[in-house]
């Protein structure tokens, strides 16, 4: 699929967050931190870039999962390109065996706000559908062309993960496509950086080979595997100010065997 003009999609978005926002104050605080995130123009280039390079894998009209939706920013890009989009996030409002661990501490009630701001993004982006779940991934075997984890694995303890990802695996066509982003590495130098001052950084850090031979022992083929961005993307304040500098800084990291440095990684894996 040729990859659209995403900047349209993100800032339809945004203008969901700040109408929930207005709408809404007193029921939706989570959004500040999404907000904030859009602030970043380096942020919102990447995510462009992650978004473009997976649709090249895909056609007008395929079913895909994002898988632990969160906000719902990683599932909206492929629905304004075309795809039928079903977007899940685990309950947090019970425990649950597969995911009762992601990382809360930035939001309190984060179901309760998901079911409040979802609406708006239904309604903005036709294609898309939003639900939560507690256990198993509530489709049948063989479902999707494709599930996209942008940001989740790191956030699920590890002795979950074989369980994750035998549910994701199940839900893929054979063929279908896993498509994972912002996996935080553990050679990454703003991880090591933020830890060092105090900023908010990865609990969990993944390497490339346990990445690779994760997904290889788990039924899957490597298709693309790329290391990606070495320079902060926020605070916004802070890249936007140099952003020159530091898109300046990712070019020249890019390749090896400075990419060694970058922040996350951006897989295709295909089901065997």
């Amino acid at each position: 699929m040729n990859p659209p003009d995403l900047l349209p999609c993100y800032k339809r978005f945004h203008e969901c967050v700040l109408t929930a926002s207005r709408e809404r104050p007193e029921d939706i605080p989570g959004l500040a931190p999404v907000e904030a995130q859009l602030h970043s123009r380096r942020q919102v280039r990447q995510w462009g870039e992650e978004v473009a390079c997976f649709l090249n894998f895909l056609e007008k009209g395929d079913r895909i999962l994002d898988f632990g939706s969160g906000s719902g920013l990683s599932g909206v890009p492929f629905a304004y390109a075309g795809c039928a989009v079903n977007s899940i996030d685990i309950t947090q409002e019970t425990p649950s065996s597969h995911g009762c661990a992601y990382d809360t501490t930035l939001y309190q009630d984060v179901s309760r706000q998901q079911k409040m701001f979802w609406p708006y993004l239904e309604k903005a982006f036709p294609g898309i559908t939003f639900q939560h779940y507690k256990d198993a991934i509530p489709f049948p075997d063989q479902t999707f062309k494709a599930v996209m984890a942008f940001g989740v694995l790191e956030h699920i303890p590890r002795e979950l993960h074989p369980a994750i990802i035998k549910e994701l695996r199940r839900v893929l066509v054979p063929g279908g496509y896993l498509f994972i982003a912002y996996l935080p590495r553990k050679w990454a130098a703003c991880e090591w950086i933020a830890r060092a001052i105090g900023r908010y950084h990865h609990q969990w850090l993944w390497g490339d080979h346990d990445a690779r031979k994760f997904l290889q022992d788990n039924g899957f083929d490597i298709r693309l595997f790329k290391r990606v961005v070495t320079a902060p993307q926020h605070p916004a304040s802070f890249s936007n100010r140099f952003e020159v500098l530091f898109n300046f800084i990712d070019r020249i990291t890019s390749a090896p065997p400075l990419d060694l440095f970058s922040h996350h990684m951006r897989i295709v894996a295909q089901k065997r």
